[in-house]
């Protein structure tokens, strides 16, 4: 079975050529199982998903399309050292793309000692967003003692303008003839990233959560707020114009065959912000929400969409597509928020501890990305820098910087 490739998921595949830009989660587990468990619960995952078990070939006029393949999903293992090491994987993840002519475009890694182990779980973004790969992981681990197998066919993996609840208005054909792509390696690759993640306690978690209620605003604006102002103080000028770039989920706008479907169901909200030495911390927070909630109708969805097919009938080469992004998404913090996560964590005798993600990078100049997930009743933050504009120590003291924001305008403030 095969079908093309939406105007969105056609936009990633043709950016990731030049620029890597798949996704990855972690999950920290306890409990004992075995590869053997393992590789078989990714069998019965690609039979649940079936975008898992596809790769990307073209047409006879260059047209890209999913094509069914059924390749094993690919298990690196590493022997676990201690309880860190995984972010060391995490950056190797990061900096190696996927061949996207050869299924599966997914990968996992395993490192296990005795009952404590983490699964990374990366994906190519043509066939899933961020919260795709929380209910991947939910899905793997409970496959490993929950052997109940469903079939999904790839005919309901739908893409975004064949799943939105009034769809007529968009075109059922985005390219012409003889679509030509550009001569290139069909993996890209990147430097190691520098790699800083932090598990919030749970009373920090939940004072963060009370605290920007009574701002009026979310968790999400606060932890843009307190990145954006740690960056500010990091620059060298007095004020700072600076742009925030959030994923929006978009799957309450869709006719999906289940909410919980792998897929790409996410349109991006950019908000702009200057800030001083002076802003205020709930100012800027509260203007985040502001602008994200005028970005986030159903009509500006309908809008982009229209856009991008537009802008792919005119057979853009992959540069032409990764110049075109950057200019309308250029950004300089990602604040990617999957938000409290309402997925089951225990199955059987093996427990989902601590969830991370998703991690990702676009290749923007500066660029500072942090994933952000609330996994039971702890937030956690990874975040993603560039290595070769910044440092170590400027990627831990962002990180150090934004955490004692949240704690002096969440904790101390109620105090």
């Amino acid at each position: 079975m095969e079908r093309f490739l939406g105007a969105f998921e056609h936009s990633f595949w043709l950016y990731d050529q030049l620029r890597p830009v798949h996704f990855a989660s972690t999950a920290k587990l306890q409990g004992s199982f075995s590869l053997e468990q393992l590789r078989a619960s990714l069998a019965r995952l690609q039979r649940r998903h079936p975008l898992l078990r596809v790769g990307i070939v073209l047409d006879p006029t260059g047209q890209p399309k999913f094509v069914e393949q059924w390749a094993e999903i690919p298990v690196r293992v590493v022997t676990r050292t201690d309880g860190d090491q995984w972010q060391q994987e995490l950056a190797v993840e990061m900096s190696r793309s996927f061949d996207w002519r050869t299924a599966p475009l997914v990968r996992v890694v395993l490192l296990q000692a005795g009952q404590d182990a983490e699964l990374i779980l990366s994906c190519h973004h043509s066939v899933g967003d961020g919260l795709s790969g929380a209910l991947m992981l939910r899905d793997l681990v409970r496959g490993l003692r929950d052997e109940r197998t469903e079939y999904q066919s790839l005919s309901a993996a739908l893409p975004i303008e064949k799943t939105l609840l009034n769809s007529s208005i968009l075109d059922s054909e985005v390219l012409g003839q003889n679509y030509v792509m550009e001569s290139a390696d069909s993996v890209a690759t990147r430097s190691l990233p520098h790699v800083r993640t932090a598990l919030l306690s749970a009373e920090l978690t939940q004072h963060l959560i009370i605290r920007s209620r009574q701002e009026q605003t979310t968790v999400h604006g606060a932890i843009g707020a307190a990145f954006l102002l740690a960056l500010a103080q990091q620059g060298e000028t007095a004020t700072s114009q600076l742009k925030c770039l959030s994923p929006i989920n978009v799957r309450s706008h869709l006719s999906l065959s289940s909410p919980e479907d792998v897929g790409l169901y996410i349109n991006y909200g950019l908000t702009q912000h200057e800030l001083s030495s002076d802003s205020s911390f709930w100012t800027i927070a509260r203007s985040i929400k502001a602008q994200l909630a005028q970005l986030s109708t159903l009509q500006l969805l309908f809008d982009k969409l229209l856009q991008r097919q537009r802008f792919l009938s005119t057979l853009p080469e992959a540069s032409t597509v990764v110049q075109a992004m950057q200019q309308q998404h250029g950004y300089d913090l990602l604040l990617t928020n999957l938000g409290r996560l309402p997925l089951e964590q225990r199955f059987g005798d093996i427990h989902i501890a601590e969830f991370y993600g998703p991690a990702v990078m676009t290749g923007m100049d500066q660029e500072q990305v942090v994933g952000v997930s609330t996994w039971g009743d702890r937030l956690s933050l990874t975040v993603l820098s560039p290595s070769t504009t910044t440092n170590s120590e400027s990627a831990t003291a962002l990180l150090t910087a934004s955490l004692q924001l949240l704690e002096q305008f969440s904790i101390h403030a109620l105090v």
